[in-house]
């Protein structure tokens, strides 16, 4: 198999384990916001948002994509940029499919996956790129 296609799979599988772990919280703690905490959905899937891109940004660079240098501040400020238009249109997909009657953690499931590609294009290509 081409080297440049198994970087690919290799890191395309890490990052949907990172993904999926992440959703996976994102998703705990949106319930627990709103079932325990009495938050209003939007709220949670903002605080849900900026919790698990912090845990996304530190597991994508060091293991899916190994990038081990110094964390610059273009890195992360790449990183927010790109996150936070993902982040955007996430919320926009849930909470509209949400205020459409889906049940609000299907809503949130489904606008994930639907940024899982974005996410990853932007991060193999331009965030965690090898210098």
């Amino acid at each position: 198999m081409n080297q440049r296609i198994s970087l690919h799979i290799k890191q395309f599988s890490k990052f949907g384990t990172t993904g999926a772990f992440t959703a996976l919280l994102d998703l705990i703690l949106i319930a627990l916001f709103v079932e325990k905490a009495h938050m209003p959905v939007l709220g949670s899937y903002i605080l849900s948002s900026a919790i698990c891109i912090t845990i996304i940004f530190l597991l994508n660079r060091w293991w899916a994509f190994q990038h081990h240098k110094k964390i610059t501040a273009k890195q992360v400020f790449t990183f927010l940029a790109v996150y936070l238009a993902a982040i955007g249109l996430n919320l926009g997909i849930a909470y509209g499919l949400f205020l459409l009657g889906m049940w609000y953690l299907l809503s949130r499931a489904i606008a994930t996956v639907i940024g899982m590609f974005w996410n990853y294009g932007w991060s193999h290509k331009v965030i965690f790129r090898k210098a």
